[in-house]
């Protein structure tokens, strides 16, 4: 098949001052084995060197496209990676990180498992962790969990069976809502927010298990940052479990996994003596827990017990720690 008979694939690139660090993954884009792809890089603001770098790469090939975020939308990644849709053409849609790599052979193994099931709404792959060491030495690290035939693949995501990014999965456009992409509003959570209530529909969906991405390491993220910062990422942290408890109420699988992973945060909040944040928790918790069974009730209420008893002494967190789990 010729290229231009292809189907085209829209890689989209958020990015934030990344320039030494996007050149590698523009290589990676521009090496692929499959050729009809657009590569669009959405600039969120940045003051170092990527308008420079991307002049080269648009002229060195005018698949590569970059736009700078309107002022009209929000500052941050979602923003950036909705715009980048709106701006796309192609009928298959990969969003992408600035400091990722990419397999050479990532969009021609997604792309093939698409033509030979046209059912497809989206192909998902393993990936690889590395970490660059201060001699510029590579070391990888684990890859990604395998997918399992025929599993809930909403179940395994919310339960932590499989590992998904923005960057793992190829999305069918005609699959996605475009009112309904990445919540700009959301500090916390956005993959998560974004990946469940897609993988919540049950399509029909294709796996590789291998791991066609490698994605880098660094002491700089949203996650890695949450807990110092977590007066400013709660409310997006606690809005995003919200939605995903909502979507199937009677499955209290989901309801216990989100539940004890909400505690983990609870508890942290507790040790450091931020209660004020502890208390938003815990009323989240009995607002929004789905499970009315009276084995619940007498748990969550132990926990509320022990919790203002450790307010009472304020000594104790080693100790109480167990005693604020289900």
């Amino acid at each position: 098949m010729s290229p231009m008979n292809l189907p085209l694939v829209s890689i989209i690139i958020p990015t934030y001052n990344r320039a030494n660090l996007l050149r590698e993954t523009l290589d990676s884009v521009f090496n692929q084995t499959y050729s009809n792809w657009e590569c669009i890089v959405i600039d969120d603001g940045s003051s170092d060197d990527t308008f420079d770098l991307m002049k080269e790469y648009q002229l060195k090939d005018s698949r590569f496209q970059f736009y700078k975020r309107p002022d009209t939308i929000l500052p941050g990644g979602n923003g950036a990676r909705n715009y980048g849709f709106t701006k796309s053409k192609g009928g298959y849609i990969n969003w992408f990180d600035s400091d990722d790599i990419m397999h050479t052979s990532l969009l021609e193994k997604k792309m093939e498992a698409f033509m030979k099931n046209q059912n497809l709404c989206y192909c998902l792959c393993q990936m690889r962790a590395f970490q660059i060491d201060r001699q510029g030495k590579v070391n990888w690290l684990k890859t990604t969990q395998a997918f399992k035939e025929k599993q809930d693949l909403f179940v395994s995501y919310i339960r932590g069976g499989v590992s998904l990014g923005s960057p793992t999965i190829i999305w069918k456009r005609t699959f996605l809502d475009p009112n309904n992409l990445f919540d700009e509003k959301l500090k916390q959570s956005q993959d998560l927010e974004f990946n469940s209530k897609y993988l919540f529909k049950q399509a029909e969906y294709a796996y590789i298990n291998e791991p066609l991405i490698f994605y880098r390491k660094t002491d700089i993220s949203i996650t890695l940052n949450f807990y110092p910062k977590i007066e400013k990422y709660l409310d997006s942290y606690l809005e995003v479990r919200r939605r995903i408890l909502k979507f199937d109420p009677l499955n209290l699988e989901v309801n216990l996994v989100v539940l004890k992973s909400i505690l983990g945060v609870f508890r942290y909040c507790v040790s450091k003596r931020k209660f004020k944040l502890s208390d938003e928790i815990l009323k989240f918790i009995h607002e929004n827990n789905n499970d009315n069974s009276l084995l619940m009730k007498l748990k969550l209420y132990r926990i509320h017990l022990f919790y203002l008893l450790f307010r009472i002494i304020r000594k104790g967190d080693t100790k109480f720690k167990n005693l604020l789990k289900l």
